[in-house]
């Protein structure tokens, strides 16, 4: 079996020691060649072992996680925020962060996590095979004024602009308002049924219905909600359905 070569900054080692015993029980994909506690020896190591995927701890010592990424503009590898605080969350969405995992850590939403590094890097055709267990429905974390909502993908109906925001409509009728824009929720989102209609409209191509031919061309959903087709994303988007 591939593995997912794996690095662990954290500034305490019982953290580091109780995520190595997680992984080791339940994420058997996961292969962890090096952990560290400042970030100086962290960007040593990632020079040195090219890991797929960095889990990282945000404050470290007087330091931030967020000042490593800094030093991989273009990283090669993934990254997995786990911390304690809650109030970084949209930082670690903007700076691409796969998943944001508060400690202590839940093993489900852990084993999640591994599964979109997974996918991410199937997508990047780099992947080792999928995890021993099967993960019915993918969860995505977002940053809301409240804290962090979880949400099964297949839930979302579309996506909104509105301004730096996004609001996500669900098939329980809610309309949630995240902290991040439009392009950041495209990004986290499975581009195999989410696809980018309109500048300010984000579908899951799942809920389309029907596709109104004129002036101004409308994608309706199975909602009842309806939304422009922009003229530039037409071609592509008869093209992603045809897929379906």
């Amino acid at each position: 079996m591939n593995r997912v070569n794996t690095l662990i900054v954290d500034d305490r080692n019982t953290n580091i020691e109780i995520l190595k015993g997680l992984l080791d029980a339940y994420c058997p994909t996961i292969n962890v060649v090096h952990t560290s506690n400042d970030i100086n020896e962290a960007a040593i190591a990632i020079h040195q072992h090219r890991p797929h995927l960095l889990f990282l701890d945000i404050e470290l010592n007087g330091a931030s996680g967020f000042d490593l990424l800094k030093l991989f503009p273009q990283a090669t590898f993934y990254t997995i925020f786990t911390t304690a605080y809650s109030q970084y969350a949209v930082d670690a969405f903007r700076a691409r962060a796969v998943d944001y995992l508060l400690k202590p850590i839940n093993i489900l939403e852990l084993q999640e996590a591994i599964v979109k590094v997974e996918e991410k890097m199937k997508q990047d055709g780099t992947a080792p095979p999928l995890s021993d267990r099967v993960i019915q429905r993918q969860k995505i974390a977002l940053p809301t004024l409240d804290g962090i909502k979880y949400l099964d993908c297949e839930g979302i109906t579309h996506c909104d602009a509105s301004g730096s925001y996004t609001i996500i409509h669900t098939t329980a009728k809610e309309k949630i308002m995240v902290s991040m824009r439009l392009k950041e929720c495209e990004e986290l989102l499975p581009q195999q049924i989410f696809f980018r209609i309109h500048h300010s409209h984000l579908v899951n191509l799942n809920f389309v219905a029907q596709l109104i031919r004129s002036k101004i061309s409308r994608v309706v959903l199975s909602t009842g909600a309806e939304l422009p087709l922009a003229v530039s994303r037409k071609d592509a988007f008869l093209e992603m359905m045809n897929r379906k």
